[in-house]
């Protein structure tokens, strides 16, 4: 499978990318979009890409389709970055520009290592670019 010090790369660009993760609040933004996924109001809006409301059912329909993916960028130490339209705002509400776009970084195994999210997708593909630099750097 992977030999020694391919793993120990990988794990140690995992590690360093982690420090930045955003911990319980990632946690609670998890829980909201499975629940708004199940049908449950979250209290958070949703979006086309185009940044235009739409209602949670359309916004349900669009997820797992080519509607929702950006770009995907498989990295030399099988890491994936993937940036996606996710509809649901991530942002923090108030005055503030919904982020409906967010850019993962997931290692080998599919697992989350890290995330960033965008009001935009011209801002969502230049953070994709950004990570994929970062992670070949």
């Amino acid at each position: 499978m992977f030999d020694e010090e391919h793993k120990q790369r990988n794990d140690a660009i995992a590690r360093r990318v982690r420090e930045e993760a955003l911990g319980d609040e990632r946690d609670q933004l998890q829980a909201d979009y499975w629940a708004a996924y199940r049908g449950e109001d979250v209290g958070r809006g949703f979006y086309d890409r185009e940044g235009q409301p739409m209602g949670q059912d359309a916004w349900r329909d669009r997820l797992g389709t080519n509607y929702a993916r950006v770009a995907r960028t498989e990295v030399p130490v099988d890491l994936v970055v993937s940036t996606s339209w996710v509809g649901m705002d991530h942002g923090k509400g108030g005055d503030a520009p919904p982020l409906m776009y967010e850019t993962a970084v997931l290692d080998a195994f599919g697992g989350d290592v890290h995330h960033e999210y965008y009001g935009s997708e011209a801002d969502a593909l230049a953070g994709h670019e950004r990570w994929v630099r970062r992670m070949t750097a």
